[in-house]
């Protein structure tokens, strides 16, 4: 006689990713500023992808090794050259908040320096391996106290003034990895 076959119907599958799908955006405020002032940094979080119960955190740093960090809120702690900030409870839709302060130390070069704020991703994977994501960014221009006034003539000069205006970053979403 044949052999009798048993099929079963799957488990549900739980909805999860392997990786977090997380939505970025970096803002600073003022996108100028003069050298040694405090830049507000507002940072806001979005899962886009499905249940990621792994731990992650979100670590910040400045491109120049001067730059210091303060007045982070909890979760978030900051030392004098990062802030980070633990991404929990990481269910789909699910956005998190963090503001704190960038002080962007003395730039090398000259008048107009771009300062970098970035951020990136730690995590352990399903596969129980730590990886990290590519780099998010938001960018501070920096200029010397001495140079940004106007010019005597009130001419326009060469370097704007700073400006209270608020920047936003353009994010790239973190790439999905093969695992």
């Amino acid at each position: 006689p044949p052999a009798s076959r048993r099929t079963t119907t799957p488990a549900p599958r739980v909805v999860s990713d392997n990786e977090p799908n997380f939505k970025v955006n970096v803002q600073v405020s003022p996108a100028q500023v003069v050298v040694g002032h405090d830049v507000r940094v507002t940072v806001t979080i979005v899962n886009e992808g499905g249940l990621f119960d792994r731990s992650v955190v979100m670590t910040f740093g400045g491109s120049d090794p001067s730059d210091t960090f303060g007045d982070a809120s909890p979760p978030c702690t900051d030392g004098s050259g990062s802030v980070t900030c633990p991404i929990t409870g990481a269910s789909p839709g699910r956005t998190w908040s963090f503001t704190f302060t960038f002080i962007p130390g003395p730039f090398p070069g000259t008048d107009g320096y771009v300062d970098a704020i970035s951020a990136l991703f730690d995590y352990i994977d399903s596969h129980g391996q730590p990886q990290q994501t590519p780099q998010y960014f938001a960018t501070v221009r920096l200029f010397d106290a001495s140079t940004t006034s106007p010019p005597a003539s009130g001419a326009p000069g060469d370097t704007p003034s700073p400006s209270t205006s608020l920047a936003s970053t353009t994010t790239t979403p973190a790439p999905q990895s093969a695992g």
